[in-house]
């Protein structure tokens, strides 16, 4: 289902759903997984959730991005646990 969604970037809580995460078959745009607490991962994609904070990111796509949306615009699609097939 992720390869179906184009995911490219995942949180996870912790080793267990790192573990899981990583171990995904055929997902080929996951380039980024961020732990938000302490995990141990050889993983080159998996980066600690205070590891990207404290890198920083420009905020200027941010905030034009932000100036440009309304209430119209669709924020977000999340599958959930109730998805029961290929969207």
């Amino acid at each position: 289902m992720a390869a179906d969604a184009g995911v490219i970037l995942a949180f996870c809580e912790g080793q267990r759903e790192v573990d899981i995460v990583t171990a995904l078959p055929d997902v080929p745009a996951l380039t980024r997984i961020i732990a938000i607490d302490p995990v141990t991962s050889d993983d080159p994609r998996v980066t600690q959730l205070s590891d990207a904070l404290a890198a920083g990111a420009p905020m200027a796509p941010v905030d034009e991005r932000l100036a440009q949306a309304s209430g119209d615009d669709l924020a977000s699609i999340i599958y959930t646990s109730g998805t029961t097939g290929v969207p």
